[in-house]
């Protein structure tokens, strides 16, 4: 086998010169379909958990969330997401997302694997 032979025996598709087994494709629709489906990438889901305290714990009667969202996701996506499935939040004045044990920038990608948390708004003395 030549790999590009129009009698070949092997099953296995090979592409030679916009060619497969002697049959020229010239454009990407004229390939066949099983060549143009491994082009395609699938998005995974990914789940976050989402520790809560003081008045968010409160209001959700919770202590923790989870959220699932698809492909990556920043803090400030997340912040969104959890305020517009629990509409009691937006009441709230200020909500913050803690990862890791630290307030990252809104534009911090975040990842499944970390410990976050919502934090409430907070009054000190």
């Amino acid at each position: 086998c030549n790999r590009c032979s129009a009698d070949c025996n092997d099953p296995s598709p090979r592409v030679v010169n916009n060619s497969i087994r002697g049959r020229d494709y010239q454009k990407a629709e004229d390939y066949p379909i099983y060549l143009l489906n491994y082009s395609k990438v699938q998005k995974t889901m990914s789940t976050y958990h989402i520790l809560l305290f003081g008045i968010c714990r409160d209001l959700l009667k919770s202590s923790t969330i989870s959220i699932e969202k698809e492909g990556k996701v920043t803090v400030e996506e997340l912040l969104q997401t959890v305020r517009s499935m629990h509409p009691a939040l937006e009441k709230l004045p200020s909500l913050r997302l803690a990862a890791e044990h630290r307030f990252p920038e809104p534009d911090f990608i975040l990842s499944e694997s970390m410990e976050i948390a919502l934090i409430p708004p907070v009054s000190g003395g």
